[in-house]
């Protein structure tokens, strides 16, 4: 889910186009939950494992958005 949805914010911040960022956002999202999905039914990870997995990777998504890339991004242009 974190790479999915950093991946999903760097291009809805570079892109102008709205039908571009919505069809990446679904996919981004079914993505995410369809790897949990398995996950579960494969049984390989219990739900509870699942759910915060899925929650460490939008905080991460986020903090590297809005935290970290604002300080890196003047250093590579």
């Amino acid at each position: 889910m974190g790479m999915a949805l950093t991946l999903w914010l760097d291009y809805t911040f570079t892109e102008n186009s709205n039908l571009k960022k919505v069809m990446l956002f679904i996919a981004t999202i079914l993505f995410s939950f369809s790897i949990g999905y398995s996950r579960f039914i494969l049984g390989v990870h219990s739900l509870d494992q699942i759910i915060f997995g899925l929650l460490i990777g939008v905080w991460i998504a986020i903090t590297m958005q809005f935290c970290v890339r604002p300080i890196l991004e003047p250093h590579l242009e």
